[in-house]
């Protein structure tokens, strides 16, 4: 990973290197190395760090799930945000802000369209038995032949069943985990990886097959 110099006119003229070591949640790294700094004049300048954002909370996922059902933004959009969101409303017609669609392409991809934030999402991906899963903020992709006994099976699951495994290289990278038991340092971790009321939220709402793939 690198982050670019950039001088007033906006050119680069210098780089750092970082590189990715520790635990990973979710496709995110949880630790950064820094490496080294290249650059090409000791001129100051802005930093532009080019990786992901911040996961999304499960109450700003589904505040975006209202809006893309059709709640009117309590904001001014300009004219290239209004229509974009209409755009995406166009792809997603099936969400309706009720109900959790379960998309099927036909070709053994399923998406499940949660809006429940990265942590819950991630959770109940992982709680999936027998399925390749990835999720992000809004959805949970998952590799299955068959779309209605997937909907039975998260259909099933025990919110309080749902956890996020974690590993020793997790409590290791944990600050000051050589002052802590290890029970208390996997009891904090778990604490800021589970969302257990995004998880049961999610899971009591109705679930609804469609067949299109936006």
């Amino acid at each position: 990973m690198r982050t670019y110099i950039l001088n007033p006119n906006g050119k680069p003229e210098g780089k750092f290197s970082f590189q990715r070591v520790g635990s990973r949640f979710n496709g995110r790294c949880l630790s950064w190395k820094f490496n080294y700094l290249n650059s090409h004049s000791k001129r100051q300048g802005d930093t532009r760090w080019l990786g992901g954002g911040r996961p999304a909370s499960f109450a700003v996922s589904r505040a975006a799930e209202a809006v893309i059902a059709g709640v009117v933004p309590e904001c001014n959009l300009s004219r290239r945000a209004a229509s974009k969101l209409n755009e995406i409303r166009d792809r997603l017609l099936f969400v309706d802000g009720t109900a959790v669609p379960v998309v099927d392409d036909g070709a053994g991809r399923i998406r499940i369209w949660t809006f429940a934030g990265a942590r819950a999402n991630a959770s109940i991906g992982q709680a999936l038995p027998g399925s390749r899963a990835s999720s992000d903020d809004f959805c949970i992709d998952v590799r299955s032949g068959d779309a209605r006994s997937l909907i039975d099976t998260l259909s099933g699951l025990n919110p309080i069943a749902v956890s996020q495994p974690l590993s020793e290289q997790m409590i290791r990278d944990l600050k000051f985990s050589q002052c802590l038991p290890a029970e208390l340092a996997s009891s904090i971790i778990s604490s800021r990886l589970l969302d257990k009321n995004g998880i049961e939220a999610t899971l009591a709402r109705k679930k609804v097959l469609t067949r299109d793939l936006a």
